[in-house]
């Protein structure tokens, strides 16, 4: 039998064990007992072994036969971990279209995207009615798809420029509105974006961005464009907090490309949530929708989709439904719809859906379904148009 001694202690025990069968070595453990417990001696135990001829061993351990010494292993030293800073965090969900039109035909397809967009408002000025207006400035933004497709190439806009518009809104704040484009190009082929800013949203910004190619429809040309959200999150201590009132927030709002009503309640305490899409008297069912191939032959379907989200789960700042938490009255659901709670004290939320449907009534079988969507508690309060 192999015995490994890991340490000193135990080494010490055995020998005690061995040297109790008979007292001859009683004065020979006396006068060696402070050397074989000292920490910093082994007693003959750490002579060294001398080779009759070679290099000297790797482990030079005189020891009773039967008996081997491995060394403990001593655990790495690491770097102290520093816990994480509590900061709002970014976030940006997109739609991504393609619009081809090879001659007459018109082929369009939508994916998933993120956005990152940028600009800088200058000082408003008064305006001729009730509203102000000023400059924008160093304006640009970045797309990209969420998916690996090289139909979908990472975009990234000219340098940009434009005015922005704010009115006021009742009861207070103002609503800002602004569009930007390339100056340099023609009308047809600008990089241009437009957006929206609520008040009670924070750094909350939703709107359009475009190549602007093939503006011009009778041009054989492609165009990409899409619609955007982008923001700052609660921090997680905000979460926590909200969590540990065990608070509910219900949140009203649209899909950003086909305008579609979206209802969704947040259940902070049970870190659940649900949702509704074209929510209609008799049930969750579509309205008017549109289908169509693209030149891939994936099926789309655009429009008034109707579904629901039942028990979809919150972690931290951000939500998250799957296939089993989709369901219609007039159809099957499977897919994803992922959010993120946004503004300082989770005034709004915002994601992007990605779900394919298929209708009971045979209307449209295996189709794709995908856009952005913003939601917030303050949605009722009148905007401009």
């Amino acid at each position: 039998m192999k015995i490994v001694i890991y340490s000193k202690i135990a080494l010490v025990a055995m020998l005690s064990i061995c040297l109790a069968h008979g007292t001859a070595f009683a004065k020979q453990k006396k006068e060696k007992e402070d050397d074989e417990t000292s920490v910093f001696n082994w007693g003959p135990w750490g002579k060294m072994v001398t080779p009759a001829a070679g290099p000297t061993p790797t482990m030079p351990l005189l020891l009773p036969s039967g008996y081997t010494y491995e060394p403990p292993i001593e655990p790495p030293i690491e770097p102290p971990i520093e816990p994480p800073v509590d900061n709002p965090q970014f976030r940006s969900f997109a739609t991504y279209d393609r619009i081809e039109i090879p001659g007459d035909e018109y082929i369009y397809s939508r994916v998933p995207a993120h956005l990152q967009m940028t600009m800088t408002l200058g000082a408003p000025e008064e305006g001729e009615y009730d509203w102000q207006f000023g400059r924008i400035t160093n304006a640009s933004f970045k797309v990209g798809p969420w998916e690996n497709n090289p139909s979908y190439p990472d975009r990234q806009s000219l340098a940009m420029e434009g005015e922005y518009h704010q009115f006021p809104i009742p009861g207070g704040g103002t609503y800002t509105y602004g569009y930007t484009e390339n100056p340099s190009q023609p009308d047809n082929l600008h990089s241009g974006q437009w957006f929206a800013k609520l008040p009670w949203s924070g750094d909350i910004v939703f709107g359009y961005w475009s190549d602007g190619a093939g503006q011009v429809w009778d041009l054989a040309s492609d165009n990409s464009q899409g619609y955007y959200i982008q923001g700052m999150t609660p921090t997680l201590a905000t979460m926590e907090t909200l969590a540990a009132g065990n608070v509910n927030g219900t949140y009203l709002g649209f899909n950003l490309n086909d305008g579609t009503l979206v209802t969704i309640n947040m259940h902070f305490g049970s870190a659940t949530w649900d949702g509704t899409w074209n929510a209609q008297p008799g049930g969750i069912a579509d309205g008017f929708t549109m289908v169509a191939n693209d030149s891939n032959g994936i099926k789309y379907v655009t429009g008034n989709v109707g579904f629901e989200v039942k028990n979809g789960t919150i972690s931290g700042v951000d939500f998250a439904a799957n296939s089993s938490q989709l369901s219609a009255n007039d159809g099957t659901v499977t897919g994803m719809v992922n959010g993120s709670i946004l503004g300082a004290k989770a005034e709004a939320v915002g994601g992007i859906i990605d779900i394919t449907k298929t209708r009971n009534d045979g209307t449209y079988t295996g189709a794709r379904y995908v856009d952005v969507f913003y939601a917030d508690k303050n949605i009722g309060k009148e905007i401009p148009n």
